[in-house]
């Protein structure tokens, strides 16, 4: 009898004369139309093969079913006599989704004819997929970089005489991955580390200890805590601080420096891990034992892209409220859910787990939110106007820290410019000047209002004429000032934002 499994990950054809395949550690081609990774054809590997099954000892024939695990174990006594020979794709340690079936063999079929021999349709009915677990631990990522990345909302409405504009560019982080990616086999993903795990209050026995045997600190108790007081695991967890090259804030930050995960917006095939055992390697290696500590980790599957030899995860952080610009610092593991369970709490004496990796930490700076709007007017005699005019007001809004108000630290430009004939050419407003206003958010053309934690800053035109058939462009940018070490200020600029939102009739546009 031999037993055929299902490989999906490994190269070759189906023949019982092949000498034994493995799967591979790492995909050597990415074919991910979808983001996914491909796992190559069906492969069909000897498993187990039994032989020398001895006769009845009734002597009759019929079916006799047995468990295959007692089989194994050798606890059947007339099949004591049989011998038992693995193939070699159980014995690495990687997880595989794999499909079973059994083939019966006559034990003189190579006396009979050295060509394979058709087997009957009912010999080649296969199981339903199963997951051969992993028995190793995931290698820790090897992260090649955390970078910011940026989408794009456009949106235009009409209200009465007003003609709205807008482009909201939203910021997130990009994780980036070297190979290889997937160290344990199948359905490896990646993982944002946190710190502490919820309190589990769940009613147990009373031989066994509470699973909240373990304190986790309240919100206010975290404010007293640092990464560092986590020692030796705290430079793994995921916290967010500020810019040290940048001013602090004015006003004190109501919050603490662990991040958590309802500061993400998961998307769907994201997975919250409460409790997790993380491996934390001794401070010299061979001397120091290996220790585990719980956390709660978010995973995410990785996404691959056709000819590209690095995987990613796009994070969606929420920005922290009064930080414009926060420094975020993640611990990045790798998990593999098709493992053995780590070891529950009740059993203290060795706490171990092979579902996570040992931790790396990676930082980035995670950019604000930035809103371009425009608002157009037209106006005439019947306002009041000197002839057909256009009142255009500018506004560059997000998220800003209370500093800006007392002391800028920011300088912002605002211009509108018209597309004729394939060029952009500057527009003048009713006094000739150009239209153009440019400042720290004290200047006379452009003003900055703060308002809970949002900062906006304001600028408005006049320009003659109507909206008609003309494409406008209302262009911003925003620079940082930084204090050099002399003290002077407004000596380096360095860019934060620009963007640009082309203002159209709508009625134009609709006909």
């Amino acid at each position: 009898m031999m037993g055929y499994r299902h490989i999906r990950s490994c190269a070759g054809r189906f023949g019982n004369a092949r000498s034994p395949q493995f799967a591979p550690n790492e995909v050597s081609e990415i074919v991910a139309s979808n983001g996914e990774p491909s796992f190559g054809n069906k492969v069909w590997s000897e498993v187990l093969r039994i032989q020398n099954i001895p006769l009845p000892v009734d002597g009759r024939s019929g079916p006799r079913r047995y468990r295959l695990e007692e089989l194994l174990l050798g606890r059947i006594a007339e099949m004591q006599k049989a011998t038992i020979q693995y193939g070699a794709p159980l014995q690495h340690g990687q997880a595989r989704q794999a499909t079973f079936r059994v083939v019966p063999i006559a034990r003189h079929v190579s006396m009979i004819s050295r060509k394979a021999i058709a087997l009957p349709g009912q010999f080649l009915k296969e199981t339903a997929p199963v997951w051969i677990p992993a028995t190793i631990r995931p290698a820790a990522p090897d992260v090649k970089e955390l970078v910011p990345i940026f989408s794009w909302d456009d949106h235009s409405s009409v209200d009465k005489a007003v003609a709205r504009f807008s482009r909201t560019r939203k910021t997130g982080l990009r994780l980036v991955l070297r190979r290889p990616w997937f160290s344990t086999g199948e359905g490896e993903r990646v993982g944002i580390v946190f710190w502490p795990p919820p309190v589990l209050n769940l009613p147990l026995l009373k031989t066994q200890p509470p699973f909240n045997e373990i304190e986790v600190p309240q919100s206010t108790a975290l404010g007293l805590l640092t990464e560092e007081d986590l020692d030796p695991f705290g430079r793994f967890v995921s916290v967010w601080g500020i810019d040290p090259i940048k001013r602090e804030p004015l006003e004190p930050i109501d919050r603490h420096r662990f991040l958590s995960w309802n500061d993400l917006k998961l998307p769907d095939k994201a997975m919250l891990h409460p409790r997790v055992l993380m491996p934390i390697p001794g401070a010299i290696p061979g001397q120091n034992k290996e220790i585990f500590v719980e956390v709660s980790v978010v995973s995410f599957p990785l996404t691959f892209v056709n000819g590209e030899r690095d995987a990613y995860v796009d994070i969606d952080l929420a920005p922290v409220k009064g930080v414009a610009e926060a420094v975020v610092r993640l611990g990045v593991v790798r998990m593999q859910l098709n493992a053995r369970q780590d070891t529950p709490p009740s059993q203290r004496i060795d706490r171990s787990g092979i579902r996570c990796s040992p931790p790396v930490a990676v930082q980035s700076q995670l950019l604000p939110e930035r809103r371009l709007s425009v608002s157009v007017t037209e106006v005439n005699s019947k306002h009041g106007a000197d002839g057909d005019q256009l009142s255009v007001s500018v506004v560059l809004s997000g998220p800003a820290a209370p500093i800006v108000v007392k002391k800028p630290d920011a300088r912002v430009s605002i211009e509108l410019s018209e597309h004729i004939s394939g060029e952009e050419l500057a527009v003048k407003t009713i006094g000739g000047r150009r239209a153009r206003a440019e400042g720290s958010g004290d200047s006379k053309e452009l003003f900055l209002k703060y308002d809970k934690g949002e900062a906006s800053w304001v600028a408005n035109f006049l320009l003659p004429g109507k909206l008609g058939t003309r494409n406008l462009v209302a262009l911003a940018r925003e620079e940082a000032l930084m204090d050099p070490a002399n003290g002077k200020i407004d000596t380096v600029d360095l860019p934060g934002y620009f963007g640009k939102v082309v203002v159209r009739n709508p009625l134009v546009i609709r006909g």
